[in-house]
């Protein structure tokens, strides 16, 4: 077990030779904070006061997942209009696939509803990639909009 989280970072970064260069820069920027031995403690201190064991590697992995997610969602508006053109599209040809032949001829497509349901959930997914909120009852609600707080609940 390295000494330090400092060298537990560097540690980490020798053993995975596959890391893309925006996570070993990362890693080299935590490595070079004079704080992160100290704020490494803390966290530690605390998920042993809450009966968990952090490894520092799994530590360390686990917040360069969260990089990755957090820059996915960062650049989703990037991508807002065309995901929801697109959805929009896969719901026109649901609809399409489950009207009736208008000769009323059986339909050309026999799986026509499995397929129509399969692009609505898709088209479900699209628009939940690019959904400027997130609302997970009990948990947690974000926005891009934040509610302001009364000063008199500030304290």
């Amino acid at each position: 077990m390295p000494e330090s989280f400092k060298a537990a970072l560097v540690s980490y970064t020798e053993a995975a030779p596959g890391l893309e260069p925006k996570d070993r820069a990362h890693l080299q920027r935590w490595s070079d904070d004079d704080r992160a031995d100290e704020e490494w403690q803390t966290i530690d201190r605390a998920a042993h006061e809450h009966g968990f064991l952090i490894p520092p590697n799994v530590f360390i992995r686990e917040i360069l997942a969260i990089r990755r997610v957090t820059a996915a969602i960062a650049c989703r508006g990037k991508y807002r209009d065309r995901y929801r053109t697109y959805a929009e599209k896969m719901d026109e040809v649901a609809q399409f696939l489950r009207e009736p032949h208008p000769a009323g001829m059986p339909p050309t497509l026999p799986e026509s509803e499995e397929l129509a349901r399969m692009l609505e959930n898709a088209a479900g997914v699209f628009r939940m990639e690019v959904d400027p909120s997130r609302d997970v009852p009990g948990v947690v609600k974000v926005t891009r909009e934040s509610a302001r707080v009364p000063s008199s609940r500030i304290r």
